[in-house]
């Protein structure tokens, strides 16, 4: 079995920009650099034969590049517990467009999948016992922080085997996203580089 997901990566100017503030909140369990990501779609657990099928799939997909910026902060909780700290994204239409196509291609697999809706984020932290004052004073004083326009030329597909850590993540795959739309940038930071 294989336990996947869809995502874009970020490019290391920005990893490296977020290590700066990846700290300082006891009880904060901060995302390593290179596991940072922007979840398209969540799959599960897979057979070997599944996972072709996806892989396949999922190289059919047609869709132009598109930017998108990481702007404020927030956090989840679940049973009145912080549960994540994350950067929120601001993104053109063309990020939800891939994230539907995805969706349709993937249910046309029979995949059972989740129908949560999309919420585009990057998980910077899971939490295990933090003190609400504390996460309200980080929160307040990070939730103006803006990245630079990231433009996606490529989306991927991960593998995710759970640690008692936290999850390691491998690419396994990468799909090209139409450049056309790119030319009227002046070399944007693109999510295609580790």
């Amino acid at each position: 079995m294989h336990r996947l997901f869809v995502a874009l990566g970020l490019p290391s100017s920005l990893t490296d920009r977020l290590q700066s503030i990846c700290h300082g909140l006891q009880g904060a369990r901060w995302v390593d650099p290179e596991n940072l990501h922007l979840t398209l779609r969540f799959i599960g657990e897979v057979s070997g034969p599944e996972r072709n099928d996806i892989e396949t799939i999922l190289a059919e997909i047609e869709a132009p590049a598109f930017s998108f910026s990481l702007v404020g902060m927030g956090h989840w909780q679940k049973a009145n517990r912080p549960k994540a700290i994350w950067l929120g994204v601001e993104a053109d239409p063309g990020l939800h467009a891939l994230y539907q196509r995805i969706n349709r291609d993937l249910r046309r697999l029979g995949l059972k999948l989740d129908k949560q809706a999309f919420r585009p984020h990057v998980t910077l932290a899971r939490a295990r016992a933090l003190n609400p004052d504390a996460l309200a004073g980080y929160l307040a004083s990070h939730n103006l922080f803006r990245s630079e326009p990231i433009v996606a030329t490529e989306f991927h597909l991960y593998s995710s085997r759970l640690h008692p850590d936290g999850p390691v993540y491998s690419r396994e795959a990468s799909y090209g996203l139409s450049g056309a739309w790119m030319d009227a940038f002046d070399d944007p930071p693109t999510a295609d580089h580790d």
